[in-house]
């Protein structure tokens, strides 16, 4: 059966968060500063770059800072990962065995 009367009777206290950070009023994380120190440099990055890059009279893909560089990062990822995985994988045994 319901209480017909509320159970606090006023005396209530009003609702408290069990942690202080559960409830978030604005960027306070860690993570989240870190992620937009990250993109606030990049941003820099790539504007201050195409500006230089423009001024010598750079065009196209060039324009970006570092094209060379940038353009080889992935195939240097994968590359990476070959490494590891034979280094540290299963392929380990087996050049240990053959040898």
């Amino acid at each position: 059966m319901l209480p017909t009367e509320p159970l606090c009777n006023g005396t209530c206290a009003p609702y408290q968060p069990v942690h202080k950070h559960s409830v978030s009023k604005g960027i306070d994380s860690v993570g989240a500063i870190l992620l937009l120190t990250v993109f606030g440099v990049g941003v820099l990055y790539v504007g201050i770059g195409v500006k230089l890059n423009k001024s010598k009279g750079l065009s196209g893909k060039e324009l970006l800072p570092h094209w060379g560089f940038w353009s080889e990062v992935p195939s240097l990822v994968r590359d990476g990962v070959q490494h590891t995985a034979f280094r540290y994988g299963d392929n380990q045994s087996a050049c240990l065995r053959a040898s």
